[in-house]
C-alpha cells in the first residue's frame, strides 16, 4: 500500500532483494495501492523515489469503498494493465532458466 509505512515496508524489501538476501529470484515489479483519493505530494514522491529500485512500478488507483465493501464489481483499467504486463513477463521469461 502507498502509504508512509507501506513504502518504507517496499523500500526495505528492495534493499534486501537487492543485495541478494532472496536467493536467485527474479523480481518482476512492484505494485504500489494508491490509500486515498488524492495523495499528498510529499507521499507521491516517496513512491516515484521507492519504485525507481524496481525493475518496473504500476500505480493502482484508489477504489472507493474498497475497504468497507469487499472486492468491487468492475476494477480500474490500470489492475488490467498489471494483468497484462505481467502475462508478458510471465512468457518471456519461460526460456529462463535460474
Amino acid at each position: 500500500m502507498g502509504t508512509s509505512r507501506g513504502l518504507e515496508s517496499l523500500r526495505a524489501l528492495l534493499s534486501e532483494w537487492s543485495s541478494g538476501q532472496y536467493g536467485p529470484t527474479r523480481l518482476l515489479g512492484v505494485a504500489v495501492t494508491t490509500p486515498v483519493r488524492r495523495v499528498p505530494r510529499a507521499l507521491h514522491r516517496s513512491r516515484l523515489l521507492v519504485c525507481s529500485a524496481a525493475p518496473a512500478s504500476w500505480r493502482l488507483p484508489w477504489i472507493a469503498g474498497l475497504e468497507l465493501d469487499g472486492l468491487p464489481e468492475r476494477y480500474p483499467h490500470a489492475y488490467a494493465r498489471l494483468a497484462q504486463d505481467l502475462e508478458k513477463l510471465r512468457v518471456e521469461g519461460q526460456g529462463v532458466r535460474r
